[in-house]
């Protein structure tokens, strides 16, 4: 990038693409455990049920009601029950992003950034799913007729992640495999001692701890996207509250649909000299 270098009371012309030859990569802290965690199942049938257009519908039978039975006794007549359908409504979507690099930098130095660029693309791409779930997760928590499935509490205890999973899923409790929480969240179940780190035991007998821990049972996956609020100072203050999800394994359905050119690559020799594009 053309510019100017300024050493005491003399300018020169300076260009970084030029002279800031040994480029490094700066880190990638984002983590992308909604898309990483387990919890999205591509699903075959979803596929199956698009055929034209970006809406699908998946068509289901509803359990047998709870009528109640006839006395059998030669005299009472039986009543019948039919069964009840339903379905659920997807949707089709698509997104596209390209890149370019000019020609110009590498010619003078050993900088190559579009090598740079196709390295973090699928990152990049990840990183953009990873938001849309996690934005669909708070849509759907925050629908009509979802309340009962939303526990709230004042005080994080050891057993809250338990608690929550029983007051929602009753019976079914042991269905949810996964916690994402906030590190903050995780911090206060580790300063309880309610962590259990996963174990691996090698071949030669040596066990040792994984980078990987449990909660009341539930497999704890730590990220600081998940949704929370700052706690306030003054007269209105209020306390942090953070949220946590908890999940069954593939919670999340998906299909992948394909188009005719996932991806594609060009150059115009033209601009600026040279400039390859990505995308």
């Amino acid at each position: 990038m053309a510019g100017k270098l300024y050493m005491a009371d003399k300018t020169f012309p300076f260009d970084e693409d030029i002279f800031f030859a040994d480029y490094q990569d700066e880190p990638d802290l984002v983590k992308n455990v909604l898309v990483t965690s387990g919890i999205m199942a591509d699903d075959p049938l979803i596929k199956s049920k698009v055929n034209a257009g970006n809406q699908f519908t998946i068509p289901f039978y509803n359990a047998l009601d709870e009528a109640d039975e006839q006395n059998y006794d030669g005299v009472t007549d039986i009543t019948l029950s039919t069964i009840g359908a339903s379905s659920q409504t997807g949707y089709v979507y698509g997104r596209a992003h390209g890149w370019y690099a000019d020609d110009f930098p590498q010619d003078f130095t050993t900088a190559n950034p579009m090598a740079a660029i196709a390295a973090r693309a699928a990152k990049w791409r990840q990183t953009k799913r990873n938001k849309r779930l996690a934005g669909i997760a708070e849509a759907v928590i925050g629908a009509k007729g979802m309340a009962d499935h939303t526990v709230t509490v004042d005080t994080l205890t050891a057993t809250t992640l338990s608690d929550a999973a029983q007051k929602v899923y009753g019976d079914n409790k042991s269905t949810v495999k996964l916690a994402l929480m906030h590190s903050s969240v995780a911090q206060a179940f580790e300063d309880m001692e309610r962590v259990d780190y996963l174990k691996y035991t090698d071949p030669n007998g040596v066990t040792t701890d994984l980078n990987v821990y449990q909660v009341n049972g539930l497999t704890v996956l730590v990220t600081d996207e998940m949704p929370h609020t700052p706690a306030t100072s003054g007269e209105s203050a209020k306390a942090a509250t953070y949220t946590t999800y908890l999940f069954g394994e593939g919670a999340f359905r998906y299909a992948d649909i394909g188009v005719a050119r996932p991806v594609f690559n060009g150059r115009d020799e033209l601009k600026r000299g040279g400039t390859s594009y990505l995308g």
